[in-house]
């Protein structure tokens, strides 16, 4: 039997002063699971890249935000395995990364072509109580967003990455 094929990808979580999390609105009916989620900024990694290295590429190429190599913090690990996951592929292997920023840094404008590629149709700041009432709709990505977050802002920064 062969082991599955896994599509690796790194996404950030890019919180600004007031713990509002950037979520991007990904319109996948044409494509991949056939649904609309929201989930944090980031893409599959391209070859020879480690997750570090492409959630730093992703943000730049999704929000036109600049971060050092040292700046985003490795929280979240999460192994997705399911035969509806996407056309191609048996599932995912996602990292996530904790990224602090000053939301009025953030350029209003991207690479509106890569979007519409990647099915990105908008971006907007969530609150945790946000989070929370949406939780359940099954359009937030990973499942548990709120309370993964929460725990995040709580928690001492020496129990992480945490399998999800």
């Amino acid at each position: 039997m062969q082991p599955p094929r896994l599509r690796h990808s790194a996404r950030a979580l890019l919180l600004d002063e007031d713990d509002r999390l950037l979520l991007a609105r990904h319109d996948l009916t044409t494509r991949h699971i056939g649904s609309v989620i929201w989930a944090p900024p980031g893409g599959g990694l391209e070859v020879g890249e480690t997750p570090l290295e492409a959630v730093v590429r992703e943000l730049a190429e999704e929000v036109a935000l600049s971060v050092p190599m040292d700046g985003p913090r490795h929280v979240w690990h999460q192994q997705v395995v399911s035969s509806a996951y996407a056309r191609g592929w048996d599932g995912a292997v996602f990292d996530y990364f904790l990224v602090k920023c000053d939301a009025l840094s953030l350029p209003s404008t991207s690479n509106d072509r890569l979007l519409r590629d990647e099915g990105i149709t908008e971006f907007r700041w969530w609150t945790i109580d946000q989070l929370h009432d949406a939780s359940g709709s099954g359009l937030l990505r990973p499942h548990h967003l709120a309370a993964l977050l929460s725990d995040l802002l709580t928690e001492s920064a020496e129990s992480y990455p945490i399998a999800i």
